[in-house]
């Protein structure tokens, strides 16, 4: 369905033509029609008063005379005038005389005290009410708008026909013709003159005149515009020529140095790379490495000749013993009990202490996996196990550490770098929940431990559980530390953005952590409010 604004200018013009005679014709018609329902009122208003003036005083003397033939003949004359429908004479008593029918609607109601007067006095005998129609008026009020309606829609019809003839002679057909010009002109026909199809008026042109001399104008300084690019084209064909060749020149001198560059650029990059990667590793490398070789073979000696020398002391006791034989003392036997006790829960005491040694070369080993280059299935569990016992030491006195692994599932991956995903996170919660303390408690932090709350559970993305390739594990680390505002949660991925003292943070750990989850296919996701606490969800497809 067309729009008034898609339409042309000849029906456009006619349709307002038609939209403003018409708004006009009912204002001036609602006018009209008002003005001579106030003359057929005032009429009727005026015949109600010549009532009261000719007719009220006969009634009274007949009804003081009780004349009730005479009374009802002239209640009945009263009808017959035009629009009265309704006459009653109310007496004091209650009774009432009427003639005709009395309407709720469209009339004209008017009331006269009777007072009728003999021998000086007045006596009251009622009112008399009589009550005009209006629905003749309001018919022939209809009637003439019908009228009026039906002679201006004629008038509009015959109007919009002859705008719609003047409009398009005068206007619309040059306009076309116009149009038609500009939408076929092209340089070969630049130079064709626009003219209009009419008689000219020499003496006075019009705004059709006036567009088509614009036309011509631009016709022409597109001709000039098109012969000074010509020109101006054979002296830009001579210039490149010139600056080719010096490109050509200069390119090569460029190309040279880019090659040069490059491979410096590369270089750098190559030296970057290891720079980083040294520098990542070093202190893991130094730390695995060394404890690992010079502890795990002691731990084993100590191990190994603890146990043998369980047995010889076992031995020796059973010995001892023997050579007492059944004669000792009971006492002597008690002595030689209780030292041989204590001597078992050293030898107990040493055994742990190995065995806590061992425990921590383990978790070294499998928090760094230096050994494992490529990607693998692990127990995701394992590594965050690990990295916990490995920071426990440190933060036990002001951090409470919560587990709740409600899933262990096999993953692909890289296990060493999530292992340092899983320390990052967990040493800025830890930090976080020393900073908490120490703006609340002072340097002391022992007054009151935090937690670090531990998750890990599956979840599905999708409303089909069997895909396989839906299911995510979820890690979560909830800490109720100081938290972190809007502003720092938006950096919180950046490099070297840190809010830690100078030596403390590097503001690498984040940064390096996202990446490491990005190239897992992985996201990370962080809930925090400020002196509320941090969560760090970290999400990694199971396949």
């Amino acid at each position: 369905m067309k729009t008034i604004d898609s339409l042309h200018i000849t029906p456009k013009l006619i349709l307002y033509v038609l939209f403003v005679t018409v708004l006009l014709t009912l204002v001036s018609t609602t006018i009209q029609l008002y003005l001579d329902y106030l003359n057929e009122v005032e009429i009727i208003e005026n015949r109600i008063q010549q009532i009261e003036d000719s007719y009220l005083e006969p009634i009274t003397h007949s009804l003081w005379v009780v004349d009730d033939d005479q009374l009802q003949s002239q209640m009945t004359g009263l009808l017959q005038l035009p629009n009265i429908q309704y006459i009653a004479i109310q007496k004091p008593q209650g009774e009432v005389i009427s003639k005709g029918e009395s309407k709720t609607e469209m009339k004209i109601e008017k009331a006269f005290p009777m007072i009728y007067r003999y021998e000086g006095d007045q006596y009251d005998l009622g009112q008399l009410r009589v009550e005009a129609d209006l629905r003749l008026v309001y018919l022939q009020l209809v009637d003439r708008l019908f009228i009026i309606l039906l002679s201006k829609a004629l008038e509009l019809f015959l109007v919009s026909i002859f705008v719609f003839i003047i409009v398009h002679k005068l206007i619309m057909r040059h306009l076309f013709w116009i149009a038609d010009y500009t939408r076929n002109i092209s340089i070969q026909r630049l130079d064709e003159p626009l003219a209009l199809h009419r008689k000219s008026t020499p003496y006075q042109n019009d705004e059709l005149d006036e567009v088509v001399h614009g036309i011509n104008e631009m016709r022409v300084n597109a001709l000039n515009g098109i012969a000074a690019k010509e020109a101006a084209e054979i002296e830009v064909r001579k210039l490149n020529e010139e600056l080719e060749l010096r490109v050509k020149t200069r390119t090569q001198e460029l190309q040279e140095a880019l090659s040069r560059l490059e491979s410096q650029h590369k270089q750098l990059q190559e030296a970057q790379v290891q720079l980083v990667q040294a520098e990542k590793m070093a202190g893991l490398g130094t730390l695995v490495a060394g404890v690992a070789h010079e502890i795990n073979n002691p731990t084993n000696f100590v191990r190994v000749n603890t146990h043998n020398l369980d047995r010889n002391i076992q031995e020796l006791e059973q010995t001892i013993f023997e050579l007492a034989g059944e004669d000792a003392s009971d006492k002597l036997k008690k002595i030689f009990e209780f030292r041989f006790k204590k001597i078992f829960l050293n030898l107990t005491d040493i055994e742990e202490g190995g065995e806590r040694i061992r425990t921590i070369v383990e978790d070294l080993r499998t928090f760094s996996r230096l050994d494992e280059a490529e990607k693998k299935y692990v127990n995701i569990v394992e590594g965050i196990q690990s990295t916990l016992r490995l920071i426990q030491t440190q933060y036990k006195q002001s951090v409470e550490f919560v587990c709740d692994f409600q899933a262990q599932p096999q993953i692909e991956c890289w296990p060493a770098q999530l292992n340092q995903v899983f320390m990052n996170i967990m040493v800025n919660g830890c930090q976080a929940i020393q900073t908490k303390q120490e703006q609340q408690h002072g340097i002391d932090t022992h007054q009151s431990r935090g937690k670090l709350i531990t998750k890990t559970f599956l979840t599905n993305r999708s409303t089909k559980p069997e895909n396989p390739e839906e299911w995510e594990l979820w890690v979560q680390f909830e800490d109720t530390g100081c938290g972190m505002n809007q502003t720092v949660k938006a950096k919180i991925f950046d490099p070297f953005f840190t809010t830690k003292e100078v030596g403390v943070g590097t503001g690498l750990g984040m940064s390096i952590s996202y990446g490491i989850v990005e190239k897992h296919q992985g996201r990370l996701e962080i809930e925090s409010e400020e002196d509320q606490g941090t969560t760090v969800t970290l999400i990694l497809p199971l396949r």
